[in-house]
């Protein structure tokens, strides 16, 4: 199942903030793009009759962001934020993902595909 989503995610590196009893919250960037990426997937999962990955079963999530310019933040720092935003709508426990950013390139947008992958079948 391929899922797009027109953002990209906050870098783990800025999306938490800390208030002043030291507690950490998400930022209002990074709780937009969770909402965002939650929607668009629950409505891509509905209509395509996906059935959610259990925990137990490894599987691929094949990842690819667009970038506006050439000042992005580290793919990778990007991956957790988007994980834990589809825990629960594709697949029941992410410590069971394996993660790939297979595609990274500046387009002049801001955009994130997510595809995901049994584990065993073939990576296109």
């Amino acid at each position: 199942m391929i899922i797009e989503i027109p953002a990209l995610p906050p870098s783990v590196n800025h999306y938490f903030k800390r208030s002043r009893n030291g507690r950490l919250y998400l930022d209002a960037e990074a709780r937009a793009f969770v909402e965002m990426a939650q929607l668009i997937a629950k409505q891509a999962a509905k209509k395509a009759r996906y059935k959610i990955i259990p925990a137990g079963k490894f599987f691929y999530l094949v990842i690819g962001f667009e970038f506006a310019n050439r000042r992005f933040a580290d793919p990778n720092n990007m991956l957790k934020i988007l994980i834990d935003a589809l825990q629960g709508i594709l697949f029941e426990n992410d410590k069971w993902a394996l993660p790939m950013v297979a595609k990274a390139e500046i387009t002049g947008r801001k955009h994130t595909t997510v595809n995901v992958l049994a584990y065993g079948r073939e990576i296109k």
